[in-house]
């Protein structure tokens, strides 16, 4: 309910914000862009910075790589390998599938 996430903005004024498990005051599967700007004791204001907050209906894994970064020269084999991350409470793994694909280089 939006009503109920601005009022509870309006009722935070500190460094940390801070929702109830459960976040019940946002919408599942939906994507929020929050704001913050803060005011010195002499009165100067920063400029706003944004973070984007996703609720999900589930934990998602959380992939990395090893090694995090790869530079080679032409004669180098390349080898990378991607790993999983999971929520604490994500409950049973079960079988994971990859789907690798180039997004940036010489296509």
């Amino acid at each position: 309910d939006n009503a109920i996430l601005h009022a509870l903005l309006q009722t935070e004024n500190g460094s940390v914000l801070s929702f109830r498990a459960g976040t019940p005051e946002m919408t599942v599967d939906t994507s929020y862009t929050f704001a913050v700007a803060v005011t010195d004791f002499l009165g100067s204001q920063s400029e706003p910075a944004t973070v984007r907050v996703t609720k999900q209906r589930a934990p998602v894994p959380v992939l990395t790589f090893s090694p995090p970064h790869v530079a080679v020269v032409s004669t180098d084999e390349v080898s990378v390998s991607a790993g999983l991350k999971f929520s604490a409470c994500s409950g049973s793994v079960g079988q994971m599938s990859f789907t690798w694909k180039q997004v940036d280089g010489p296509m």
